[in-house]
């Protein structure tokens, strides 16, 4: 059997222990990849928050851009495939093209997505991204893939994975040929379609809460007292809607940094059970998702699951929470809860899927197609077999 390709994952402002299941490490080395984790997050201000001892074996922690002028110069000849979040090329335009060599393809991907980034196809913009689709494999758009570089402003990547057609940008669609644009499923999907686990909760009526650690996330942003009382606020209001439901239990499923921020969060909703690592299957049990504008969203729409927002006047006075929630809205109809509130205004009888625009989201954000593989293993191969046959 031949060798496979080097394939290093970049990862310039997030690196979770989640990246090793997201991306199916531990099956592309058993396919024989030779793979490393370059974190950048550094150089960018950031940092990485794994703790496995499995990812920190593959990793080669960036600081600066001396020690990355370094690690190039000891690579050997043979090609390389990078793979990082398409917004990273966006971002750091520089940091890529300093990394990349002649030899080596770049696969840049958006698979988890927020719908509102699409409700900016409006007026002229709408009108070119139109007119380049119908005349996608018409005109050769690709071959000015430099004249598109400059106007994106853009490091433009070798390939290009994406959830669905939908969500393919103007700039990939006039940079790339459709035999490099990988259409496969969300991250989520990559999951669901190969999840088969017994029930955490069977024979009871359960909601959940998606925890998006807003104390840890929204800390620059909010003032201590809030911070400080939050989790009090969310764990009285949430007890008061599992009786408004007639629920046994709201779970709380636990965010993947959890573990980050253990001693801040010990003694937090102490009277809610907290689960870890399995928000996919308490989805897939619940009767009712609550959360605020988290992109697990998806996977309640995939299972076809109510969705409550939970708000408040603080967090909707933050422009980019609140523009979450109007664009959730917008898409699904979700129903939206003011925590601080009476819940005498919330009916049940409200709690609702909208069946049309549930499936348009899955159209539209989720699934692409019907494969059965793992979105980046599928995508990874067909590059490695690309440039084993030298069609690159």
């Amino acid at each position: 059997m031949e060798a496979n390709h080097n394939v290093i994952f970049i990862f310039a402002r997030i690196f979770r222990n989640s990246h090793r299941r997201i991306f199916q490490l531990d099956e592309l080395m058993n396919l024989g990849y030779n793979i490393k984790l370059l974190d950048l997050c550094p150089i960018n201000n950031c940092s990485a928050t794994i703790t496995d001892p499995f990812l920190f074996n593959l990793t080669i922690k960036i600081n600066n851009y001396k020690e990355l002028d370094l690690f190039k110069k000891g690579l050997s000849e043979e090609p390389i495939i990078y793979v990082t979040n398409d917004g990273n090329l966006r971002n750091y335009k520089l940091l890529f093209k300093n990394i990349k060599r002649k030899q080596d393809k770049l696969l840049s991907f958006n698979t988890r997505v927020f719908p509102g980034l699409y409700n900016e196809r409006t007026g002229f913009k709408k009108l070119i991204h139109n007119a380049v689709i119908h005349l996608d494999g018409v005109l050769p758009f690709y071959k000015l893939k430099l004249l598109w570089e400059f106007v994106y402003s853009s490091y433009l990547p070798d390939y290009y994975l994406a959830s669905t057609d939908f969500i393919v940008p103007t700039k990939i669609t006039l940079s790339l040929p459709k035999e490099k644009r990988f259409i496969v499923h969300s991250d989520d999907v990559n999951q669901l379609i190969i999840e088969s686990k017994p029930k955490l909760f069977p024979n009871k009526r359960i909601g959940i809460f998606i925890d998006q650690l807003i104390p840890m996330a929204k800390k620059h942003q909010l003032d201590e007292s809030y911070r400080r009382d939050y989790y009090t606020r969310l764990e009285k209001c949430l007890i008061a809607l599992k009786v408004k439901f007639g629920l046994d239990d709201v779970i709380v499923a636990s965010h993947p940094e959890a573990s980050c921020y253990a001693e801040e969060l010990k003694n937090e909703l102490p009277n809610l059970k907290k689960v870890s690592n399995q928000t996919h299957s308490l989805i897939k049990e619940a009767k009712v998702v609550f959360t605020h504008y988290s992109t697990s969203v998806g996977v309640a729409v995939y299972y076809d699951k109510p969705v409550v927002l939970l708000v408040d006047d603080i967090l909707l006075s933050d422009k980019a929470v609140k523009r979450c929630i109007i664009e959730y809205v917008r898409a699904l109809d979700l129903l939206v809860y003011n925590m601080d509130n009476s819940l005498e205004g919330i009916e049940i009888s409200k709690i609702h899927i909208n069946k049309y625009l549930y499936n348009e989201y899955k159209k539209k954000y989720l699934m692409g197609n019907n494969i059965k593989e793992n979105s980046y293993l599928y995508s990874i191969s067909e590059i490695s077999d690309a440039i084993r046959r030298k069609v690159v």
